[in-house]
């Protein structure tokens, strides 16, 4: 799934609610997203400035919940779920 981030919401709040909309549960469930990322650090370092441009180039991939989330300077969230990965052949341990 891909999505874009809304100018009215943070990073972390769209990483919570895309990865709870991809694992098809209330984000309340999720475990807390500092458990894995500083929320904070996240929001600033994908922080958009007045005319939509980030300060920063590059993405950022880690593991929340079961799902594998990358944010990307662009503005947009890829989540893909853990257990797609393993059926993945670029991403098993069988290579």
């Amino acid at each position: 799934m891909t999505r874009e981030i809304e100018s009215s919401e943070s990073v972390s709040e769209a990483v919570v609610e895309a990865v709870s909309e991809v694992e098809d549960c209330p984000p309340r469930s999720l475990p807390p997203l500092y458990n894995t990322v500083n929320p904070e650090a996240l929001d600033k370092l994908f922080n958009r400035t007045n005319n939509a441009v980030t300060e920063r180039t590059g993405h950022f991939t880690f593991q929340y919940s079961d799902s594998i989330v990358t944010v990307g300077e662009d503005g947009y969230l890829t989540i893909q779920e853990s257990r797609q990965l393993k059926n993945d052949k670029r991403f098993s341990d069988d290579n």
